[in-house]
């Protein structure tokens, strides 16, 4: 898992072509504040080395990921505890048009890729690919979908949908009652939705708390490596359009109203009972 410390001797880092050979040039600067080498982030959520291991610890039999495209000019390097940034998305806006690496990992012997019910190529999975197979797309809005196959017949399939903008704000407590005791924490899932209720992925954006009621704000923050500040601040940045509210009981019981909002975004309230 994540942790706090040894800022960015995971992940990746994007740098000129020329740069790449360049160890200085490729070291974390800041405000890098947590390591990112972790297959769990920092809130819980598996990152795409843990959806490739699921693959060879045989505890799934297919997964998709798409890399971030680098900015015009630039390539990624991955750091030596790091892997490549990609993401099990299919919404890059103001990528349309650029051609993508589309990453599959399988149990299987063959992977066919289609986007938007169109076959765009088909490969086999030998043993010296260990599972993973790398394919080329350019990038338009839709269903992009990958097919594995063994001996012939469909082992499983995984899709990734283009998500809509940035609409509202869904807050997903782990329990209606929380514990009153000032041990006790209540953990409340935050993610920013579109029009459809489905998670933005890639999104960071300021979100603002406003809490009453019997309770304390213990922690409220992301899984980003660049989340500067304090924890217990009423704001926090989301990564990857989540972030995570952890509240203390204050030893008193009674109802803790929860409130959210965002620019641009509908707000959200949940309703807690301290008991």
């Amino acid at each position: 898992m994540d942790y706090l410390g040894e800022a960015g001797i995971g992940g990746s880092v994007e740098v000129p072509e020329a740069s790449a050979a360049n160890p200085l040039a490729t070291m974390s600067a800041w405000p890098w504040v947590n390591a990112y080498c972790g297959d769990i982030d920092l809130t819980g959520h598996p990152k795409p080395q843990s959806l490739a291991r699921d693959v060879i610890w045989g505890l799934s039999p297919l997964e998709i990921a798409v890399q971030k495209p680098p900015a015009n000019g630039k390539v990624e390097v991955v750091r030596t505890w790091g892997w490549s940034d990609e993401q099990p998305s299919w919404t890059w806006p103001g990528a349309e048009g650029r051609i993508l690496a589309v990453r599959v990992y399988t149990s299987g012997d063959q992977v066919e890729l289609r986007l938007n019910d169109r076959i765009l190529e088909r490969k086999p999975v030998g043993a010296a690919d260990l599972g993973r197979v790398e394919f080329k797309a350019a990038y338009a809005p839709g269903l992009l979908e990958a097919v594995a196959y063994r001996n012939g017949v469909e082992l499983a399939r995984r899709q990734l949908a283009t998500v809509g903008s940035p609409a509202a704000i869904r807050l997903a407590p782990e329990r209606e009652a929380g514990g009153a005791g000032r041990a006790e924490v209540t953990y409340i899932a935050v993610e920013v939705i579109d029009a459809a209720g489905r998670r933005v992925p890639g999104l960071a954006q300021i979100l603002e708390l406003t809490l009453t009621g019997p309770a304390e704000l213990l922690a409220f923050g992301s899984a980003s490596p660049f989340a500067v500040g304090s924890v217990q601040a009423a704001s926090a940045q989301t990564w990857d359009g989540r972030a995570l509210l952890i509240l203390r009981g204050t030893g008193r019981a009674g109802p803790v109203r929860v409130e959210v909002r965002g620019q641009g975004l509908t707000r959200a309230v949940a309703t807690l009972r301290m008991t």
